[in-house]
């Protein structure tokens, strides 16, 4: 099933991504608020990191915007109204997506692509460092550059001196902007069964005598440090991101 996700999905991903963007940017009443705060979240394991919520909840940011938003913009009409803060409630859950899932990122680059990458990892070579990150650090860049912008462009959106960029425009142009940068995703997949089974090689390493390898103790010292959490459940989240940008 991944690897199928990964070989049909991926090819169409620019194309599927700008459609689903213009969509739930301009139309984000098709898009229940419940569906936006539930379902979307749970379904990638990258997202069990979530940042801490902040003092207003995203319901209460939402109709607060949607209520300013309309008064500049003359809207009176309820249903008008009601479909602004679906809206703003779907732009939060996409700010906070991205920052749960640049937070697992950063996970992976500094419990393992770091130590890896200096030799401070027992047991692994440069060949396996290669095999299992491949494209990981141009992803990683690129989704520091997004996230970035993005919380840019979202706290202007949110903030109430600045009633100017109100519009949800900017974001949706943003993520055309920066969507071409989703091709590193493909060398990424592509690699992604191999990594998987290195991993997994190294992290159940048993020696003749039936001791753990030295990659074995390695990577189950760093599965504690992230609380539980081994290197294959983070590897597995860029493989699921994009379905994810389309929902």
């Amino acid at each position: 099933k991944l690897k199928k996700s990964a070989t049909t999905l991926l090819p169409a991903e620019l194309t599927l991504l700008r459609a689903a963007l213009d969509k739930a940017v301009t139309a984000a009443e098709a898009a229940r608020p419940q569906q936006a705060s539930s379902a979307s979240v749970v379904a990638n394991p990258a997202d069990a990191a979530a940042p801490p919520a902040t003092a207003a909840s995203d319901s209460q940011v939402g109709d607060w915007n949607a209520q300013i938003e309309a008064e500049i913009l003359g809207i009176t009409d309820e249903q008008e109204i009601k479909k602004l803060k679906q809206r703003n409630m779907v732009l939060a859950e996409v700010v906070q997506s991205e920052q749960s899932y640049c937070a697992s990122l950063e996970t992976v680059y500094e419990h393992y692509y770091q130590p890896m990458r200096a030799g401070r990892a027992p047991g692994f070579t440069q060949s396996d460092f290669k095999t299992i990150f491949g494209a990981f650090g141009s992803l990683l860049e690129f989704h520091r550059g997004l996230l970035q912008r993005l919380q840019r462009e979202y706290d202007m959106l949110t903030n109430a001196d600045d009633r100017a960029h109100y519009s949800a425009a900017p974001i949706a142009l943003l993520f055309k902007q920066w969507a071409p940068g989703l091709k590193f995703y493909r060398p990424y997949a592509s690699q992604y069964q191999a990594a998987a089974e290195c991993v997994n090689r190294l992290a159940g390493g048993i020696d003749a005598s039936g001791a753990a390898t030295p990659s074995n103790i390695w990577m189950q010292t760093q599965k504690q440090k992230c609380n539980g959490r081994d290197l294959g459940f983070f590897l597995i989240a860029p493989i699921q991101r994009i379905p994810r940008y389309v929902m």
